[in-house]
């Protein structure tokens, strides 16, 4: 009788650590700090996209007040060039985006997201300046 009680210590001490190994590894994979790209949007004129993205799960719950939280990051097109990124804003209703890179230098996406001072491209892929308000 004492060894039929040894051996089902011995198989409830295992059984604990895998439920702890197993739990671990959930709770890893669940909580990993990385974005799942959602879409792509790309410029009337091809030369700069928009990635959206969804958080992570980390992230839904740091912001528990968004329906549809997500970021937005903006790369130059030809050379791949990273321009930037937004913070985590909530997306209820889509996102709108209004290209006046010509105009402004500005790109709207949304109500929350701006990227200002985006230099245009002009033809062979030469950056061009941001043209002033009153010129």
């Amino acid at each position: 009788m004492d060894d039929l009680r040894t051996m089902l210590t011995i198989v409830a001490k295992h059984k604990a650590k895998l439920l702890v190994i197993c739990f671990l590894a959930i709770a890893a994979l669940l909580f990993y700090p990385r974005a799942h790209i959602d879409s792509v949007e790309v410029s009337p004129d091809l030369t700069y996209r928009l990635e959206f993205y969804r958080p992570s799960l980390l992230q839904y719950l740091r912001h528990v007040g968004m329906r549809s939280p997500g970021f937005v990051r903006l790369y130059r097109n030809f050379d791949n060039h990273y321009v930037g990124e937004s913070d985590v804003v909530d997306f209820v209703g889509g996102a709108g985006i209004r290209w006046n890179m010509t105009t402004s230098g500005q790109i709207d996406v949304g109500r929350d997201v701006e990227f200002t001072n985006v230099p245009p491209v002009g033809p062979g892929s030469i950056v061009l300046k941001i043209p002033k308000p009153n010129e």
